[in-house]
């Protein structure tokens, strides 16, 4: 005699199927780094020469994901950085207001943002109050 087809049976083997495809898939977008690796060392490399006593830059470098750290915006398709905001704002706490800045020099590294389009430095100490020459350099600015 042949063995009869349930349909329950079926029902459960394609509900295991489907359940075992949507947590592999939800495994390997976790693990999954959006950021592009030289772009992350670039900024890190950036990090690395500025003085950040207020701990503006404290998100940058604790994980490998850089288009989640503070000031940093990625695109959505290619994950490349195309905002780096940095600007300082004045910090009020009762009557004391002051404006945590990043202090240091503006690093040639920053060549490595290629896709780069949007760029605010603005109200922190860097050493020259001139644009450095290879700004001219990021084409999409």
């Amino acid at each position: 005699m042949g063995k009869k087809n349930n349909p329950r049976d079926f029902l459960i083997t394609w509900s295991l199927l489907l359940l075992e495809t949507a947590f592999g898939l939800t495994s390997r977008e976790v693990n999954k780094t959006l950021c592009i690796e030289k772009e992350r060392d670039a900024l890190l490399e950036f990090k690395r020469g500025l003085n950040d006593d207020f701990g503006c830059l404290s998100t940058w470098g604790d994980r490998k994901e850089c288009c989640k750290w503070k000031g940093i915006k990625c695109d959505k398709r290619t994950y490349h950085v195309i905002v780096l905001d940095l600007h300082s704002e004045v910090t009020c706490l009762g009557h004391a207001c002051f404006t945590p800045i990043l202090i240091g020099k503006l690093s040639p590294c920053l060549l490595e943002l290629e896709y780069l389009n949007f760029l605010d430095l603005s109200v922190n100490g860097f050493e020259n109050s001139e644009i450095p020459r290879f700004i001219g350099s990021l084409k999409r600015l």
